[in-house]
């Protein structure tokens, strides 16, 4: 899959594109890897929830309708489970299984599931298995932003909400923002929720996580759909890959310039030292 990638698509677009799809960090440039860094978009490279959610969603959505809702539940869990076998094992790809696996399961049995309940066992069996993962890093980072994005998004989109109604009465106008307020309040939960592990061990934070992360993550199920398509047509044969690799091509070229030209910018990140 990644060699399909590599040969369908230019550098950088085939590295951010392996590293979205598959997790793959190894041949990000270092350039690449530093503007993402300072615009705290580098979680988009690090498989997790997002992706689990796509690749469930685009499971049932796509067999609902040809065998019913609850058997495209189970085919959707076995793609998951397939899915982070395929890339890695990594605690944020644990996290991201287990809670997806947890709802689609509960899609199939026609039972309601909480993101709170799911996040807690997850937590719990994966510290069980190993506790020293409390120590790691990408553990903290992605249980932090999925308490962030339970917790602290649903309030922040209320109050957005309540304050666009206000702003403008008229349906017509206010209905088309609410997109841009539900990414709003997601960004700023994640990002307020990671913040302060990110200064902690990295020392130094981005300045404009949010206009970035609002202008990057509405690519992201582009870029790993087409990819996905472009790396599996490459396995069947390379005039596949190639054709799709042009599609694949302008969301990942957008995303490569986007995070580039904000990073460029003096403001963009900084050194927070003296964090312990």
């Amino acid at each position: 899959l990644s060699s399909a990638l590599e040969d369908a698509l230019p550098e950088p677009e085939a590295a951010l594109a392996q590293g979205i799809l598959l997790g793959r960090r190894a041949s990000l440039p270092d350039d690449l890897r530093e503007d993402l860094n300072d615009t705290n978009t580098s979680h988009l490279i690090a498989v997790s929830g997002y992706n689990v959610t796509l690749v469930a969603g685009l499971f049932i959505a796509a067999l609902a309708w040809l065998i019913g809702r609850r058997p495209a539940a189970w085919l959707a869990l076995l793609a998951i489970i397939a899915y982070a076998i395929l890339v890695g094992g990594q605690p944020s790809v644990q996290r991201a299984a287990i809670m997806g696996g947890m709802y689609v399961v509960a899609t199939a049995l026609g039972r309601q599931s909480g993101a709170l309940q799911g996040l807690a066992l997850a937590g719990a069996g994966m510290t069980a298995f190993d506790p020293l993962l409390m120590k790691d890093i990408s553990f903290q980072l992605s249980f932090a932003s999925t308490v962030g994005l339970i917790v602290f998004s649903p309030a922040l989109r209320e109050r957005m909400d309540s304050a666009l109604t206000r702003w403008r009465s008229d349906q017509e106008v206010a209905t088309p923002l609410r997109g841009v307020v539900e990414l709003l309040a997601v960004t700023v939960a994640a990002v307020a929720f990671t913040l302060p592990i990110i200064a902690v061990n990295f020392h130094r934070i981005s300045l404009i996580a949010i206009p970035a992360n609002l202008l990057t993550v509405p690519a992201f199920p582009a870029i790993m759909v087409t990819s996905a398509l472009t790396a599996l047509g490459g396995m069947i044969a390379s005039p596949i890959s190639t054709f799709l690799g042009w599609i694949t091509w302008a969301p990942v070229a957008y995303m490569v310039e986007v995070v580039g030209l904000l990073a460029g910018l003096p403001f963009a990140a900084a050194s927070v030292d003296g964090f312990t």
